[in-house]
Formats: C-alpha cells, structure tokens, sequence
C-alpha cells in the first residue's frame, strides 16, 4: 500500500479491529458465570444480556458508520469502483437492521408478552423490507455502471477496439463527446 493509500484506507483496519474486538469482548463476557449469576432486573434480565446487547449493538454501529465512512471516500474518488458508494450504505443498513433485531431482543425478551413479541417482529419486518427496496433501487440506479465495469475488465481480442470510458463514472463515451452521457461530466476539461 502506497504512503498515501495507507492515509486514505488505514482506518478501515481500525474499525475493523474495533468491530472485532468488541465482538470477542461481548462473547466472552457475555459467556462468564459472573455476567450470567447477576440479575439486573429481577431474574429475567442479567448482566450478560446487558454486556452482549452493548457489544453486539456497539459492533453493528461501527459496522455501519464503516460503510457509510466508506461510501464517502469512494464517491470522493470518482473512478472505476465509484458507483459502489450508492450501494453501500443501503447493504449495510439491511444488514444492521436484520440483526438488530436479536440484539435488542437480549433485553426486550424478557418484558415481551406474545402480542409485544408479533409487533416487534412485524416492525422489524417492514424495515427490513424498505432496507430491501431501498438496496434493490441503489442497484438498479447503478446497473449501468456495473454492467460497464463488468464489460470493460472482460477480455477483449486484438482487432476489437477499446472504448473510453468517463473518469468520473466510468461509463462509455464516444471520442468526440464534450459531455458524458450518464453524469454529464465535462470531457474536455483537465
């Protein structure tokens, strides 16, 4: 890694290593006959739902503020991979939101009765749902940047001529265009 990629992408190791850490952190604690003797709420809430739920939902927040950290820098550098910066953040909220759900059943479970637990799980369906539709439209959006990207690292044979692509979005351009087709970016300038 270059000095100047190491600054740009170095913290992605450091989240990384938080989200880890404090997984294995949750487990163990979690997993300690000291966490699961002691009652923080009368007998159905212990201090080991209380220690997964902190770390497991600690992980999922780091997890998303990872992606969304991510998208920024990717839309930032314009190029090839760019469009991914659409579709980041949508995958990564559908992810959060499908285990959110069992982290905040740690403490919720036990307060729940079956008509709590039904909306609860219905709640969650739907966003889990709009989280779907939300990713699915990202991709769709980007299908053409995807497919050029695809096309563009496909071998191509000796007499096939190469096309340009645009800097900024990487879709094709004909020689003579002043503008981009897709983002309008200028082809003339710089």
């Amino acid at each position: 890694m270059t000095p100047n990629m190491n600054e740009k992408y170095g913290w992605f190791i450091r989240y990384a290593a938080v989200i880890v850490v404090t997984l294995v952190l949750a487990m163990a604690l979690g997993s300690m006959d000291l966490f699961k003797s002691t009652p923080l709420v009368g007998k159905k809430l212990s201090a080991a739902h209380l220690v997964e739920f902190l770390g497991f939902g600690g992980a999922l927040a780091v997890f998303w503020l990872t992606a969304r950290r991510a998208a920024k820098i990717l839309a930032e550098d314009g190029g090839r991979w760019s469009f991914v910066h659409y579709v980041l953040v949508p995958a990564a909220t559908l992810f959060v939101i499908a285990c959110a759900h069992g982290v905040l059943l740690l403490l919720l479970k036990p307060f729940m009765g079956d008509g709590a637990g039904t909306l609860y799980n219905w709640l969650f369906i739907i966003a889990i749902l709009a989280a779907s539709a939300w990713l699915l439209l990202a991709v769709m959006n980007q299908s053409t940047n995807l497919s050029n990207l695809v096309a563009s690292a496909a071998p191509r044979s000796q007499s096939e001529p190469t096309a340009e692509l645009c800097r900024e979005c990487g879709a094709p351009i004909h020689p003579d265009a002043r503008f981009c087709g897709h983002c309008g970016a200028d082809l003339q300038s710089g």
